[in-house]
């Protein structure tokens, strides 16, 4: 991975997943001990549920730990009905936001009210490099679409019905405008990615790849049950009905309850160096999409340089995107098939996910 795109930036501060995988896994493998790439902190909170014990919270951004630890503190210190204040799952007037909760955000980590005032305490949830990439090419998407069209798709009111919009000539003739504009390489790069976009080895060209994505998505889920669907077309959460799962009150509530009995570490270093050094063994391993930023050697080679880390019985969660290995699986069992109909109703879609079991 390039510690130019990964180090000292706060890339993430919602969710660039929908966690319910993990957690789905989580729960049934019923893991005590383990092991997660930090991301915002939201895909922590599911995690944690009346097995867990220990979880290791893995980043090279200093700044993405620190925010994993407002995650969670907001957990912590905070009842439902604040928590969805704080992070703007309720309305809030921005002066209302700081005046509340100033003093939660020092408390975890003094640097971060710099980010806050910097954003004049205006929804947290849009800070980070990828949500605020999306706002940006959500303002394409709608320029291309026009309001017309958008809100059709919101006045839609299941699946088939906003199918119809999206597979219409018209709302097809100006989607595959738009990708062809926004689904490259060049633009992420220059967006996000510090030119250290990930390097894809998928045949399918990058414009089809997202053109198949969004086809599954448009299928699968309503736009106002889709964080991703309104980050892509409307540039922000404005339906909570799509809220990622730590945002949900049952898990919540899972969490608040679970929580004090769970040790969490957080380890500001390269999770496969991590793994490989320490001497810690875990009973789930979720690397999110790590592996696909491995060069070619070390993607074949990695589920066998950590296997000594994988407790018998224990798994390993991958997310590729645009870039695959086929890894070398001795002493693991490919159990990808078990949790096939979580992984195929997953609300990004942009993912293919793999489930290895430690034999």
């Amino acid at each position: 991975m390039s510690k130019a795109y990964f180090e000292n930036n706060l890339n993430y501060s919602y969710a660039n997943e929908d966690s319910t995988v993990e957690e789905t896994i989580v729960q049934t493998e019923r893991s005590k001990r383990i092991l997660t790439v930090c991301g915002s902190g939201s895909r922590t909170i599911p995690l944690i549920n009346d097995t867990t014990e220990h979880i290791d919270i893995v980043d090279l951004s200093e700044f993405q730990l620190s925010w994993s630890k407002l995650f969670l503190a907001s957990y912590e210190k905070l009842n439902f009905a604040e928590f969805k204040k704080f992070w703007d799952y309720d309305p809030i007037t921005q002066t209302d936001r700081k005046k509340q909760f100033t003093e939660l955000v020092q408390k975890v980590d003094e640097r971060l009210l710099d980010i806050f005032n910097e954003n004049e305490w205006s929804s947290p949830i849009y800070y980070g490099g990828w949500e605020q990439t999306y706002q940006k090419l959500s303002r394409i998407v709608r320029l291309f679409l026009g309001s017309k069209l958008i809100a059709d798709l919101e006045d839609t009111k299941d699946i088939s019905d906003q199918w119809k919009i999206f597979s219409s000539v018209s709302f097809q003739l100006r989607w595959k405008a738009v990708l062809f504009i926004v689904g490259n390489r060049a633009l992420f790069n220059s967006l996000l990615y510090k030119g250290h976009f990930i390097k894809k080895n998928l045949p399918v060209g990058y414009v089809q790849f997202y053109i198949n994505a969004f086809e599954r998505l448009f299928k699968l889920t309503h736009i106002r049950d889709s964080f991703f669907l309104q980050f892509s077309f409307l540039g922000r959460l404005k339906y909570q009905e799509g809220a990622i799962l730590s945002g949900k009150e049952s898990i919540f509530d899972l969490c608040k309850q679970n929580l004090p009995a769970v040790k969490l570490n957080y380890i500001q270093q390269d999770i496969m160096k991590y793994l490989c050094l320490s001497g810690e063994k875990y009973d789930c391993i979720i690397l999110s999409d790590v592996p696909s930023y491995f060069p070619d050697e070390l993607g074949q080679d990695f589920l066998q340089k950590i296997k000594e880390r994988v407790h018998k019985d224990g798994v390993v969660i991958i997310r590729y995107y645009l870039r695959e290995y086929s890894p070398k699986i001795e002493g693991y069992e490919d159990i990808t098939s078990k949790y096939q109909e979580t992984i195929d109703n997953e609300r990004v879609q942009m993912y293919s996910i793999k489930v290895y079991k430690r034999l």
